[in-house]
């Protein structure tokens, strides 16, 4: 009975141990030491950090054993701070002094941060082509007006404000009341905010086109208008008063007096009517014009366009044989602009 109990016993025992977990096996499961990892770089500045920062990680029974600390050196001289655990949370702090390290790796190994999964891509209408939701383009920042960079200067500027000044050359024909005429002039404008204020000049030859007869006039005036814009182009209506004289600038007069042989006087010679002046004289004239102007952005830039004027022929009080202006014109205007864009 005695070997039998012994028997049944050792069977027992045999089975416990058996079923008992292995040395090797719990070695395995173990936790080892916590490795404290460090460059060369902070090991030469702090000799002594990584083994404080081990002592402190074994004399602590809160705190993990098992994570994997590394520190490093970062370029601004911060200490950089990770922490894996076996788990797979990471997490990653900067020190700014050594003595920031320790609570820093407390914080961590207390509290690690888990590292997020995302979910599998998928695609869709309403998602990117990583799965994440599609993110609204940026409206493109609104340009200067009429603004598109080129190097030939054709594009507009963005300024809707502020002050220019601007010379030009102009060159045209012009016909009307039985006149042609072609010239060169100049103008000069003062750009304030779009609007325009300055002065005209031009020398015309003009012909008469009932016998050909040729003279020269000069036009001087004061115009003013209002600049609009369209992209690449502009559009200048001006308008404005002047005058205009046609012909000699100053006459001359000779007079010869004749006397009889004994002294007196010659009997008196019947009236004649005066002769014709050499010039109109100064006649008030309305300018105005419209011009479409080219390269608006650029400093050298060019324009044509058609202008006009309107006034009275000659001065009040001349003979009519005198030189006239015609009473209104009509031309065609080529011209040339230097000045601010």
């Amino acid at each position: 009975m005695k070997r039998r109990v012994s028997a049944k016993l050792s069977a027992l025992l045999g089975t416990l141990c058996a079923l008992a977990p292995s040395p090797a096996w719990a070695a395995e499961r173990a936790c080892r030491a916590t490795n404290v990892a460090s460059d060369e770089a902070l090991r030469d500045r702090w000799p002594d950090l990584v083994q404080r920062v081990r002592d402190e990680v074994l004399s602590r029974d809160d705190i993990d054993a098992c994570a994997s600390i590394t520190l490093r050196l970062g370029v601004d001289s911060t200490i950089r701070v990770e922490v894996a655990l076996p788990d797979g949370r990471a997490a990653s702090r900067d020190a700014l002094r050594q003595e920031d390290v320790i609570p820093i790796l407390q914080a961590l190994l207390l509290v690690p941060e888990p590292v997020p999964v995302l979910p599998a891509p998928t695609r869709s209408p309403m998602t990117g082509s990583l799965g994440e939701p599609a993110r609204a383009r940026p409206r493109a920042a609104a340009g200067r007006t009429g603004d598109s960079a080129g190097s030939s200067g054709s594009s507009l500027p963005g300024r809707t404000g502020g002050l220019g000044v601007e010379l030009s050359l102009v060159s045209g024909a012009r016909f009307g009341d039985g006149q042609v005429s072609y010239g060169l002039g100049a103008q000069s404008f003062l750009d304030v905010n779009s609007w325009l204020v300055g002065f005209a000049g031009r020398a015309d030859r003009y012909y008469q086109l009932a016998d050909a007869q040729a003279q020269t006039a000069l036009e001087l005036g004061v115009v003013a208008g209002k600049r609009l814009r369209f992209g690449g182009v502009t559009v200048d209506l001006t308008a404005g008063p002047g005058f205009a004289i046609k012909g000699a600038l100053a006459s001359q007069t000779e007079v010869a007096v004749v006397q009889g042989a004994s002294g007196e006087p010659p009997p008196s010679a019947p009236q004649r009517s005066p002769p014709p002046e050499p010039s109109s004289g100064a006649v008030p004239r309305l300018l105005a014009g419209a011009h479409l102007g080219f390269s608006p952005s650029s400093v050298l830039r060019s324009f044509v366009g058609v202008d006009g004027t309107f006034g009275s022929a000659r001065a009040e009080g001349l003979s009519p044989y005198s030189p006239g202006m015609p009473r209104w014109t009509l031309g065609l205007t080529l011209g040339a602009t230097v000045g601010t864009p």
